[in-house]
Order: structure tokens, then C-alpha cells, then sequence
């Protein structure tokens, strides 16, 4: 289908606070999952060694714990009040925050939801004080790897010790702020 002519939905993004917020937020983390399972199935061991499962949840049943406001942020866009997508970030250290979990429902891709929640944590992560944000991407996820090239984002060295059976797989990139 022609995404020319499709009309924009209605798109707001907000902040996850309340419990069926954060709910929708661990949901679409988990078809995240899900389709990076797809996405990479040639390496199902890769998916299970960067999520780590039990790790995962235990992250996603303590959302608004990890990523709390000011050293961190979980924002929701929401199409016509439907939780369609979504982006978290938190603090590396008090200049440098990573941004984690940008996933957009695939019901609403197309519609610049991804460059939205990005462009929206880059400016709270300037409220905030941070100076730097920092993400690494999967070697088959193009589509990100090129809306954050997009967005001024550069190839750096890793900044946190990956496990090294991933790291051929892995581009960490930064974006000064």
C-alpha cells in the first residue's frame, strides 16, 4: 500500500506513569522481542544472550523503577489513543544517558512514529542535563541504524562490556547533545 497517500493518524507521545501505561509499555517491549526473534532467526541464541529472558522480565515488572524521571524516561506514542509504540532511557552516569527499547507495533510503521519517540527523549535528555546519549543496534536492524544516522547519531567504540560472542553483531553510537 501507498504510504503517500495514507493520512496521518492523530500522534501523541507521552510519558508511561500510570499502571496501564507502563502495562502497554512491557507489552510492546515484548512483541519487540518477539520480533527481533523473527528478525534474527538464523541466531535465536543471540536474542536469548541480549535479552536474557528471566532479566528481562524482572526489567520490565520494574519499568517505572529503572527508567524514573530526571535520570531516566519511558514514552508511549499513542495513535488515536492506542499505545503504538515506544522508547526508554536512562542515566549512564550524570552526563550520559542510553536510549533503550525504540520499537514501533508493526499495525503502525510508516508513519514516522520512531523518529517521534527519538527525537522526543533527545529533548528531554537536553532538559535533563544530559550532554550525550548513547545506544547500541543490531547489525539487522538497517532501518534504525539509519534513522539515527539521520538524527546525527555517530559510530563509537562499545561502551559497556557486551558479551563477546555479540559484539561482531552490535554498532554502539552516540549523539552529543
Amino acid at each position: 500500500d501507498d504510504m503517500t497517500t495514507r493520512p496521518k493518524p492523530r500522534v501523541e507521545v507521552v510519558e508511561a506513569r500510570s499502571p496501564e501505561q507502563i502495562a502497554a509499555f512491557a507489552d510492546l517491549v515484548r512483541s519487540f522481542v518477539a520480533w527481533c526473534r523473527a528478525r534474527y532467526a538464523d541466531r535465536p541464541w543471540a536474542v536469548d544472550t541480549y535479552f536474557q529472558p528471566a532479566a528481562l522480565e524482572k526489567e520490565l515488572a520494574a519499568l517505572d523503577a529503572k527508567y524514573a524521571p530526571p535520570n531516566g524516561a519511558l514514552l508511549l506514542a499513542l495513535v488515536v489513543g492506542v499505545p503504538a509504540g515506544c522508547i526508554a532511557s536512562r542515566a549512564l552516569d550524570h552526563r550520559t544517558c542510553e536510549m533503550k527499547r525504540l520499537f514501533v507495533g508493526e499495525a503502525h510503521r510508516g508513519f514516522g512514529l520512531g523518529e517521534r519517540l527519538t527525537s522526543v527523549l533527545i529533548g528531554l535528555a537536553r532538559t535533563y542535563g544530559f550532554t550525550a546519549i548513547r545506544l547500541e543496534v543490531g547489525d539487522k536492524q538497517p532501518e534504525a541504524q539509519a534513522l539515527y544516522r539521520s538524527l546525527g547519531f555517530r559510530e563509537i567504540a562499545a561502551y559497556y562490556d557486551a558479551p563477546a560472542d555479540l559484539l561482531p553483531y552490535l554498532t554502539f553510537m552516540e549523539l552529543k547533545l
